[in-house]
């Protein structure tokens, strides 16, 4: 049986250790953010007055109290990407298209990777790149090279270059050319369906704490329901990009004990485990776990 803690000083929070999403209905982990760079809580509740004779306040009307919190992550978490989309989280292999530069040498050219699609049509197109951009020369794919069209085998990765009726290259050395085509990868892809919202986790946030006596302490913020808000942005560029997301809290109607039905948070301060004093260095050091 765990042991009193006694009494807790007033403390600050000193460190975020993650954030853990549940699923409603299972309990199962979803996913789980360890690199919270800050997270905020916030709490409000709507006021109106009394007013009595002269219109005087005799007292104040409390209602809709309400829950909200946001944070930012370090890294970009698939599973919260899904959680905000309301998306599917596969893994598989998955076609990605990219395009390439190459320079002309000769009658033919290397892809750097193998193209998939449709036999004879993996690339559709190659193009004379000239300055900035611009193309000048367009030519498609076909099963032989002739003057207007190029051909590709996939096996080789080598693409024939267009040849006039004596074989000699169309496209003079040195000239720039632009092909792109999809190559196949493993990958983990999130999906963004138009027709299906952000959804609602069980959310545990673990910090460590510090009282005025340097006493140090475990807390766990527990959110029954919280609904995630699908609005999100990434930066891309020189800043570091980052994970931000938002949601509300919501009681918990379905919560076994009727008492926490209304519960919108619960904040847990500890320093026991299972009646053993336990330190937050060896929770740092990765004996235990919060």
């Amino acid at each position: 049986m765990a042991k009193s803690l006694g009494v807790i000083n007033d403390y600050t929070i000193t460190e975020i250790v993650d954030l853990e999403a549940y699923l409603l209905n299972s309990s199962m982990l979803d996913f789980r953010l360890e690199e919270l760079q800050e997270m905020k809580i916030d709490g409000s509740q709507d006021t109106s007055e009394i007013t009595g004779r002269n219109g005087s306040v005799i007292g104040r009307k409390k209602k809709n109290k309400k829950l909200s919190g946001s944070g930012t992550n370090g890294l970009i978490s698939s599973g919260l990407l899904k959680t905000q989309t309301g998306g599917e989280l596969t893994n598989g292999l998955y076609n990605i298209k990219k395009a390439e530069v190459h320079t002309v040498k000769g009658a033919t050219l290397m892809t750097d990777e193998q193209a998939v699609g449709t036999p004879g049509a993996e690339i559709g197109y190659l193009r004379e790149y000239y300055f900035k951009g611009a193309f000048v020369a367009t030519y498609e794919q076909a099963t032989t090279a002739d003057d207007t069209h190029f051909a590709y085998d996939p096996s080789t990765k080598i693409i024939t270059l267009p040849k006039k009726d004596d074989a000699s290259v169309v496209i003079a050395d040195g000239t720039k050319v632009v092909i792109a085509y999809e190559r196949s990868y493993e990958a983990t892809k999130v999906t963004d369906p138009s027709d299906k919202y952000s959804e609602k986790r069980e959310l545990w946030l673990h910090c460590f704490g510090e009282d005025v006596c340097h006493n140090e302490y475990y807390i766990a913020v527990h959110i029954p329901v919280a609904d995630f808000n699908g609005e999100f942005s990434f930066d891309f560029g020189g800043d570091q990009t980052v994970h931000d997301f938002s949601f509300e809290a919501l009681p918990d109607l379905c919560a076994k004990s009727m008492g926490q039905a209304t519960d919108l948070f619960d904040l847990f301060v500890y320093g026991k485990n299972a009646g053993e004093n336990v330190s937050v260095a060896q929770i740092k050091d990765g004996d235990l776990h919060v």
